[in-house]
């Protein structure tokens, strides 16, 4: 008995030994891995560089990839806006390059943090397009005679390595015409005005035809629409386009076989954007209120805006009915009316608020209406010119930005038709000669109507006129005044363009002090900031390479 419990104690002792043993181990095995992991985590919330370069990995592994934007939801809908404004098709590589070609550039130079241009940078890229190519066709031709241009704009230096100017203007040392030209330039004027003015009013009855104008004994006349009604108009026109765009992206696969599903989606489709062609009010008859309903619409911000996304959705037919109504009423425009705000020099809310409509539409509407004058044929174009100086004041919608806008676009397609010419192999592709005709008559009116009032068209002109009314001791913010003269010198490139020798020579003796001044300001050291004085070179430069000078032949 007493040897059992012996036993028994030995073995309750063995047992004893042995946990106490294995929780030494635990407690070893514990502290070692704690040990280790404080080891380990010396680097905690640190990369090694075999850290940074597996991320590195990641990251170009990805940007490797032949089409990164595939799947890119963002990136396709932006193309598929940007293709849709500029009027070309999805397919077209010119439009919207993913893959190799990188990025959404669309063929179009990039400005800034990878901003895309603007519609005014893209007419300002377009006008010196322009008349770099007119300045190449006339280098080809060999027309050389800087002679006879001494004493038009100063004196002009003999060291040019570029092209030696051609003959455009015969010019006395003093800058006035010949004697005997002048009985025969006004016989000239008479046939220009008369000729002008009848093709201008018989191009506003074809456009006013084009709008489905009425006899006034049958039209209803009505108020103009007021502010609250084409605010809930908006409203709707974007729920009709949010539901169009929707439809969009619902849209049945070109090669669907479900051939019911795809004619119930033509037909809802085709539906929704018959209402949204009603709900603009395009085709309301011309002289039905003052402003018409559509500019009514598009005279508020939002209306604007709106423009773009409703350009993708409508016909070629449908866009140049919008854009003939636009050019018919383009004087009862908000950014026309008030333009006159923007030559004051002193700031005013009313000027911070004209200024960004006139923004908003630069940045809106005329880059809906580009991709429709870049189709625009040479009688369309003189029939959209003629149709604007038949109903609008145009010395007062050339003193506006929006219409110098207009007004270069329409000499800028003019132009490019011009050089097409040359290169065109079918015959049936160029204009006939009756409407080249037409457009001549147009120019030399529009010409004939500018001429006077040239130097009216800067808005630095108008300033110093504003400035000048002024008490000396009126505070005055500082002035761009090249940024604000920049339009004025395409359009008068534009103009130079199409001008003949006489009208060129009018065009110099007109605007040789404006020349002179900002030659003399760039290279006399008047301006101390570099970069204001390459801008005054550049505009003068844009006119002045239309007749095939240079600012550094002239010295001041």
């Amino acid at each position: 008995m007493q040897a059992s419990t012996q036993e028994e104690q030995e073995a309750l002792r063995a047992e004893a030994m042995r946990r106490i043993m294995e929780t030494e181990r635990m407690e070893e095995k514990r502290r070692r891995k704690a040990a280790k992991i404080a080891h380990m985590s010396r680097y905690n919330d640190l990369m090694t560089q075999s850290d940074k370069d597996f991320i590195t990995r990641i990251q170009v592994s990805q940007l490797v990839t032949q089409d990164p934007y595939a799947e890119d939801f963002y990136a396709q809908v932006y193309g598929a806006i940007l293709r849709s404004r500029l009027g070309l098709q999805a397919a077209d590589e010119r439009v919207l390059k993913f893959g190799s070609g990188g990025g959404v550039g669309l063929g179009l130079a990039q400005k800034g943090a990878g901003r895309r241009p603007n519609a005014m940078q893209k007419m300002e890229q377009q006008v010196e397009r322009i008349v770099n190519n007119a300045r190449l066709r006339e280098k080809e031709k060999g027309l050389h005679a800087s002679h006879s241009l001494q004493g038009a704009l100063g004196k002009t230096s003999g060291r040019s390595y570029k092209a030696a100017p051609r003959q455009l203007l015969q010019v006395n040392a003093n800058g006035s015409a010949s004697p005997n030209m002048g009985h025969a330039h006004i016989s000239k004027e008479d046939a220009i005005r008369q000729h002008g003015e009848g093709a201008a009013k018989e191009a506003a009855k074809m456009g006013a035809e084009a709008l489905g104008a009425t006899h006034p004994d049958d039209l209803v006349r009505k108020d103009p629409l007021t502010t609250k009604e084409t605010l809930f108009i908006l409203e709707h026109l974007y729920d009709l386009v949010l539901n169009i765009e929707q439809l969009r992206r619902e849209q049945p696969p070109e090669d669907s076989e479900d051939f019911e599903a795809v004619g119930i989606w033509n037909a809802h489709y085709g539906e929704s954007v018959q209402q949204l062609w009603d709900g603009l009010r395009v085709m309301v008859p011309l002289e039905t209120s003052n402003p018409h309903p559509f500019i009514s619409l598009i005279t508020p911000a939002k209306g604007k805006k709106l423009l773009p996304r409703i350009a993708r959705h409508l016909s070629s037919q449908q866009m140049l009915t919008m854009l003939t109504l636009l050019v018919a009423c383009f004087s009862q425009m908000d950014v026309v009316i008030y333009a006159s705000i923007l030559d004051s020099p002193i700031e005013s809310p009313e000027q911070k608020e004209i200024e960004a409509q006139t923004q908003t539409f630069l940045g809106s509407v005329i880059q809906s209406i580009l991709p429709v004058v870049a189709k625009a044929g040479l009688r369309l174009v003189s029939g959209l010119l003629g149709l604007l100086l038949e109903r609008s004041d145009i010395i007062a919608v050339s003193q506006t930005r929006p219409g110098l806008a207009i007004l270069t676009l329409f000499l800028s397609r003019v132009e490019v038709i011009k050089q097409s010419m040359t290169t065109a192999i079918d015959i049936y592709e160029l204009p006939t000669e009756e409407e080249t005709e037409q457009w001549e008559l147009m120019f030399n009116h529009l010409f004939q109507l500018l001429h006077p009032n040239l130097l009216y068209l800067f808005p630095s002109t108008r300033l110093q006129i504003a400035l000048a009314s002024l008490p000396p001791t009126t505070p005055v913010p500082p002035l761009h005044i090249d940024a604000l003269d920049q339009p004025v010198w395409q359009f008068l490139a534009a103009l130079a363009l199409h001008a003949s020798n006489e009208q060129q020579q009018a065009l110099v003796t007109a605007l040789r002090e404006k020349v002179l001044e900002n030659v003399a300001s760039a290279n006399k050291g008047w301006v101390a900031d570099e970069e204001e004085r390459l801008a005054k070179l550049g505009n003068v430069n844009l006119f002045l390479h239309a007749l095939g000078l240079d600012s550094s032949q002239i010295t001041v």
